[in-house]
């Protein structure tokens, strides 16, 4: 789940927002950089909380919840109509992530014994490496050989696909 959000995140976010801010609405660097921090506010915010909301579900419903929030706000982008209409589907992005990551690494570290939580931290780590260095290059041939709408809709696609696997593959396994 590691690689899956942080493919879909540096893929189409990171290496593709700008494209579609300046294609469609004719952004400023600095329009879109204060539009994409919306969504490093919406992490922030859910991160702040995670305790909270941490009591209020499980570490599974917790993967659900904010795989379907990136999945969604991905699918809403290329459908806004203004451009500050992006900060709305970003900003629920974030939220998502900053429920995700927590309870990922929380489970990560609670999950492995205690003389092996480096390696398994250092193992998650690499795979986010990973993640970073494919979603550009796999999304970037999306945009390439299909447009830059469908990179945000493939990778909201594969957001929601991992909320199911999350709902169907993981049963109590992956509970903490």
């Amino acid at each position: 789940f590691t690689v899956i959000n942080f493919m879909v995140i540096f893929g189409p976010i990171v290496t593709c927002f700008a494209e579609l801010a300046d294609s469609k609405f004719h952004a400023t660097p600095f329009e879109i950089g204060m539009v994409m921090s919306s969504m490093s506010v919406g992490t922030i915010l859910a991160a702040l909380q995670i305790s909270k909301i941490s009591r209020c579900m499980t570490t599974r419903s917790g993967m659900i919840i904010g795989f379907a929030t990136v999945g969604a706000g991905m699918i809403a982008l290329p459908l806004t109509g203004s451009f500050l209409l992006g900060i709305i589907p970003l900003f629920i992005m974030g939220i998502g992530q900053g429920i995700f990551a927590p309870m990922n690494m929380g489970c990560l570290i609670s999950r492995a014994p205690y003389e092996q939580r480096s390696g398994v931290l250092a193992a998650n780590g690499t795979l986010v490496r990973l993640a970073q260095s494919l979603g550009p290059l796999l999304f970037g041939f999306v945009y390439t050989g299909v447009s830059l709408p469908a990179v945000f809709y493939i990778g909201g696609g594969v957001a929601i696909l991992a909320c199911f696997l999350a709902y169907k593959g993981l049963g109590n396994r992956y509970e903490c």
